[in-house]
């Protein structure tokens, strides 16, 4: 065959043949075992933190992408067939870079601001402190990490308080995100690791030196690590180079303790004594600030620093990892063009439902027009040393734009930035009240931040659950009021948030997957049309409020409504109600990129009176929100007790079992069966306290998913989770295959990714061509076959190209169908050429357990020939099935 036969191309073996579908950007390659997909960008793709994924419908497969050497991008799906590339894009964070539903749209009208808080806070962080600081960099020798071919830099930033400090100073340390790696002269940026000649590295970890300054002069040592050897190696990394970030940070770490107990030589020596590594705050921003979870994960199990502690900038969660016990705060910036669906905020819905006993802060803070470069100035244009950009992509959009009314330029988005960074590390190392206040959703602001909008939301420290969409409820609507309670990913018979939404982006509910691996993604969707109208909401069980100061409710805006309102009735077990009235009401975000707002929870907080007349408090029984304003559009997604104070940190509340994924090795022989198990291991260290549940998804070697929960009884120190592959004797190259945990319930989790590498036993079976000259007679057809050695389950392709016959006359375009240059998007010459000199291929493509097919060339019989003409075809080995070129040669004689 030549090319791509069409789809109702029947192969001579009895099998449909391989077909090639192109639209744009994408091909699928459609066979009876399957499909691949390949991406071809148009141009260069940046290098960021969000992960690129390819989509079917607009659903990410989370299936990894294989880098080409052409720097094309293809996905394997075994089993999956009928894709059409219309169907096809490619997505990073939920953010279309081409394809099906690619080109969001520019918001065109101005958006109505979002009012801050007016009251500020008087302890404000962002204020200078009263030390001088001192600054320097150290460098050590490079380190292997992550499993990574060639080993990372080792260097940092310190900037230090001076020694009007007394004693040891608590330790901040950052880590940047996924940046270029290396820059030239000329402006050229990369991401190679080593650097080029004549190129250097990219000082990302020198752009928080603004926030280190700030910090160093309130009395604390501060260290920015430099990570580009992992930016430039991380691109296949099925983490997201997770792993080794953290590994890096734990060698800094390991050094900084060496250097603090023993005076290390040249400008490390200002060290010793001055770090207490008891008092540790990590702070990590995008693929940093997961690669920072992880270590606050890792480290929270050993003895020597102990993080009391961590901020995360931005953050990837690609894993659904997350930190028990430790304060958490997030920033997201909303005109963030990198985490476009603002993932980061899972670590605090999900830091709250998976450990029922962790009682530390979780914290979002969702900074109005910032985008996600300019907290780190060498991601900064005017202030980097190597090339930067405003990383939001549409200038013009009247929410995020650069011009926009509401959009922060650089120094005001590092102003706040470094505000709250400075709240986190004090809340989390001093538990400073007014810290806890910018924290905890008060509305309240601090003077340093400026004109910025912040609005935050979470969970403090002294919390109990009153009502929760992701805990049994029970809902009655009446009076106007209609509720439905949906899910974010999907559950049988139930509504997705997303679809109740409209479609609108929310970074609640970001899971493709069954409900019951995300159960923290969960929320009641509630409208009414009139005042009055009404939702009660009873939890399971009579809730206690006797000693709690208020009553935090998250709540997000749908729609486009700019005032909804309601009041909070609280109703005790004897029937009896108490109407309370919220501080403050849910605002209306902006609309970006031409669509709705983002669907962001908000805390809508209730004082509650200390003894209240004729109710009790500690037997509540039902909360009802009853609306105030005449319509309303709202998602509820729980409510709990809160307080400005924190409890103290519990090194015991981070006490969790711990569970880990074993990488496993197989070989697959044949069996009488036919099919052969292979175990996963999953251990389980201290799980002496209660059982666990975990979220499992597996890829099978043979392309199949499952997803189930998997609960690990107490005591129980190893999972053996099954695979079934065939093992029939036929040789099989099995796809990428692993296992991934993430905790549901009393769980952590360290290595969460477990690959699988089997291997089949048969030996690869080999292309071999009985013959490699055919003589045809003009109008007849080349034709060229070729046999299997064996069978195996993969698709076999065999291609090549025309080269010059050494001797003789070439064959020329003319005598050719044309329309087999168009059946493999080859342009047609428009004189005569030789085949050679053309983009003429030919290609075929046996199914799996196929033996046989042959590379065919159709000739026509006008113009007519005056004598023979030769072909010459070298077919291309690819190194799996054909390890040697081999050429192919015909004579096409004039017809008598």
């Amino acid at each position: 065959m030549a090319g791509a036969s069409p789809a109702s191309a029947v192969a001579d073996d009895g099998g449909s043949a391989p077909t090639v579908a192109t639209s744009g950007q994408f091909s699928v390659v459609s066979h009876e075992a399957g499909s691949t997909i390949v991406w071809r960008p148009s141009e260069e793709l940046p290098l960021g933190d969000a992960r690129i994924e390819l989509a079917l419908d607009g659903v990410p497969v989370t299936s990894p992408l294989t880098r080409l050497s052409d720097g094309s991008l293809s996905l394997s799906l075994p089993g999956v067939t009928g894709i059409r590339p219309s169907q096809v894009s490619a997505v990073a964070a939920g953010r279309v870079l081409a394809g099906a539903r690619s080109g969001q749209g520019i918001t065109r009208t101005a958006p109505a601001a979002v009012k801050r808080p007016t009251a500020t806070v008087k302890s404000d962080p962002g204020v200078k402190g009263k030390h001088k600081t001192t600054s320097f960099t150290y460098s050590a020798p490079s380190v292997s990490v992550g499993g990574f071919p060639v080993k990372t830099e080792v260097r940092a930033r310190v900037v230090l308080p001076a020694k009007t400090a007394k004693g040891k100073r608590p330790l901040v340390v950052f880590l940047h995100g996924r940046h270029g790696t290396c820059y030239s002269a000329q402006g050229e940026e990369t991401g190679d690791w080593p650097c080029a000649p004549g190129h250097k590295q990219t000082p990302s970890y020198r752009g928080y030196e603004y926030v280190q300054k700030l910090l160093a002069s309130q009395g604390y040592a501060t260290v920015s690590i430099s990570a580009n050897g992992i930016n430039g190696q991380d691109w296949e990394a099925l983490d997201g180079g997770a792993e080794a970030r953290a590994e890096l940070i734990e060698h800094h770490l390991d050094l900084l303790t060496g250097w603090n107990a023993k005076s290390g030589k040249g400008d490390v020596k200002n060290l010793k004594g001055r770090l207490d590594l008891k008092k540790v705050v990590l702070v990590g921003h995008s693929r940093g600030g997961e690669g920072v979870n992880r270590a606050t994960v890792d480290l929270s199990a050993g003895n020597t620093t102990l993080v009391r502690g961590q901020v995360l900038i931005a953050p990837t969660d690609f894993g659904l990892q997350v930190s028990p016990g430790v304060p958490t705060t997030v920033l997201l910036p909303y005109c963030d063009g990198d985490v476009y669906d603002l993932q980061g905020q899972a670590y605090v819905d999900q830091g709250r439902y998976a450990n029922t006993s962790d009682n530390a802060l979780k914290s979002s803070v969702l900074v109005l027009g910032a985008n996600h470069n300019y907290f780190n100035t060498e991601w900064t244009p005017g202030l980097s040393k190597a090339p930067s950009v405003d990383d939001w992509w549409e200038g013009s959009d009247a929410t995020c734009g650069v011009a926009a009314k509401g959009r922060l330029t650089a120094k005001q988005q590092r102003d706040v930035g470094a505000t709250y960074i400075a709240a986190a590390v004090r809340s989390a190392i001093k538990s400073d009240l007014d810290a806890n206040r910018l924290l905890d959703g008060s509305p309240v602001r601090a003077k340093s931040a400026g004109k910025a909008v912040v609005l935050t939301a979470g969970y403090t420290g002294a919390r109990r659950e009153v009502a929760s969409a992701a805990s049994s409820l029970k809902l009655r609507a009446t009076r106007g009021m209609s509720a439905e309670e949906c899910v974010g990913g999907f559950e049988e018979l139930v509504s997705t948030c997303s679809d109740l939404a409209g479609g609108m982006i929310s970074p609640h509910w970001l899971s493709f997957s069954d409900n019951a691996l995300s159960p923290w993604e969960q929320a009641v969707h509630l409208k009414w049309n009139k005042k009055g109208a009404r939702l009660r909401v009873t939890p399971a069980k009579v809730r206690n409020l006797s000693t709690s100061p208020r009553l935090d409710l998250r709540v997000a805006t749908s729609g486009t409504l700019t005032s909804q309102s309601f009041d909070v009735v609280l109703t005790d077990s004897k029937g009896r109600s108490l109407t309370l009235k919220p501080e403050t009401q849910a605002q209306v975000l902006p609309s970006f990129a031409g669509m709705g707002q983002r669907v962001w929870a908000q805390t809508v907080r209730v004082k509650l009176p200390k003894k209240p007349k004729k109710f009790d408090l500690k037997k509540v029984q039902s909360i009802t929100l009853k609306a105030t304003s005449s319509k309303g559009d709202l998602f509820f997604l729980d409510a709990f007790t809160s307080r400005t104070t924190q409890p103290k940190f519990s090194r015991v509340n981070t006490r969790v079992p711990r569970f880990e994924v074993l990488d496993t090795t197989a070989v697959v022989a044949e069996t009488p069966s036919g099919t052969q198990r292979i175990d996963v291991t999953i251990k389980a260290r201290r799980n002496d306290l209660r059982s666990s549940k975990l979220a499992l998804t597996v890829l099978n070697p043979t392309g199949e998913t499952t997803q189930k929960v998997l609960t690990v009884p107490k005591g129980q120190s190893t999972v053996k989770v099954p695979m079934i592959v065939p093992a029939d004797g036929v040789h099989a190259t099995f796809g990428p295959a692993l296992a991934v945990i993430s905790p549901i319930r009393n769980a952590a989790v360290t290595d969460y990714l477990g690959m699988v590498d089997v291997t089949s036993s048969t030996p690869v079976p080999q292309v071999t061509f009985p013959t490699t000259h055919v003589d045809v007679t003009q109008g007849e057809e080349v034709r060229w076959p070729f046999e299997l050695s064996g069978l195996t389950a993969d698709t076999v392709w065999v291609f090549g190209a025309f080269t010059a016959p050494e001797t003789g006359v070439e064959l020329t375009s003319a005598n050719v169908p044309p329309s087999l240059y168009a059946s493999v998007g080859a342009t047609l010459p428009s004189a005569p050429t030789p085949l050679s000199a053309t983009e003429l291929t030919l290609a075929d493509g046996l199914n799996p357990l196929k033996s046989a097919g042959s590379l065919e060339l159709p000739t026509r019989t006008l113009p007519r020939l005056t004598g023979p003409r030769q072909v010459a075809f070298t077919v291309l080995p690819d190194g799996v099935f054909l390890q040697s070129p081999v050429t192919l040669t015909a004579t096409i004689n004039p017809a008598p």
